[in-house]
């Protein structure tokens, strides 16, 4: 990992208020399906500067980031085209990383709508309610939710410190209680939870560059290093037994085993071609997969991008 990229990871994450559109391109982005022979189809939503899409548990509908004036928003709109895009975040300034619950009845996101660092809140999917705060205030800390479990008792948070910098912790959600998954002086970040729920996918550079690693949970228990050469942004095919991540231009695909008797599988290219990926990107994935695992939902940049790791 470069030098210059960590800093600039951790100064974005601590930063009480992150309006990363300030470091975005001018150009604006495109979204494009992208299937495994690395075909593309773009959508039908207009060129904007997009970041962070979510596709809902069904795959009917996507959550989306979109910079704009200083701000960041989530918009809606219904796949596979996404033809009409509609705004789903109004308060505050900074909203961003749409995360839906295994139900897909309510959408998460951080945001800065009530000052001080960026929490974590949910909303009604269908735009109903109010959004509510999943967390109290921790002091300086940017408390990020980044995906739930599949039962929905359980979010993995990205957490970020001056003393630790970006870590990893869980919140339980009947109680709202928070506690460490992983907190070091290392990077770690992009967790995501498996599809049966026992494992947990992230990104670490405890090695000294940025890795993929699965972790089973509750904690101390079994744990594998998935990437070989650098890996940023694990998501899980949500059919299971593989896990994507990205190397550079290239995503990457490794069979894994979560049943009882574990193994992980070499890593394979699935295809090779730069899309976005925003600065702190190793953090959290900057695209996402349809529910049958064979078609990726890609940012695409008018003018192209250099990768980031």
């Amino acid at each position: 990992m470069r030098t210059c990229l960590g800093a600039l990871l951790v100064i974005l994450s601590i930063t009480p208020v992150t309006v990363s559109t300030q470091q975005a391109p001018s150009a604006p982005r495109t979204l494009v399906w992208v299937d495994r022979a690395g075909n593309e189809q773009p959508l039908s939503a207009p060129a904007r500067l997009y970041q962070n899409p979510r596709i809902s548990p069904d795959g009917r509908r996507l959550g989306v980031s979109i910079g704009e004036q200083g701000q960041e928003h989530i918009w809606m709109c219904d796949l596979p085209a996404c033809s009409n895009l509609t705004q789903f975040t109004k308060l505050g300034t900074t909203n961003d990383i749409a995360v839906w619950t295994p139900d897909g009845r309510r959408l998460a996101f951080y945001s800065n709508m009530q000052g001080g660092p960026a929490a974590a809140y949910w909303q009604m999917a269908d735009g109903s309610g109010m959004p509510e705060r999943l967390t109290p205030p921790i002091g300086p800390i940017a408390q990020q939710l980044r995906a739930f479990s599949p039962n929905g008792q359980f979010a993995a948070m990205y957490h970020a410190t001056p003393a630790t910098g970006p870590d990893i912790w869980l919140l339980r959600l009947n109680d709202r209680v928070e506690f460490p998954f992983l907190a070091t002086p290392a990077i770690e970040g992009a967790p995501r939870y498996s599809p049966d729920g026992n494992w947990l996918a992230y990104m670490s550079t405890e090695s000294g560059g940025p890795q993929v690693y699965v972790q089973e949970l509750p904690g101390d228990r079994r744990k594998r290093q998935v990437s070989t050469d650098g890996g940023i942004q694990p998501v899980w095919n949500p059919k299971g037994s593989e896990l994507f991540y990205r190397n550079g231009s290239r995503l990457m695909a490794v069979p894994i085993t979560t049943s009882q008797n574990f193994a992980v599988g070499q890593p394979k290219v699935v295809f090779d071609r730069a899309y976005f990926v925003t600065p702190i990107g190793q953090t959290n994935p900057s695209y996402d997969i349809s529910p049958d695992g064979q078609r990726f939902l890609m940012i695409k940049e008018t003018a192209g991008q250099r990768p980031t790791n």
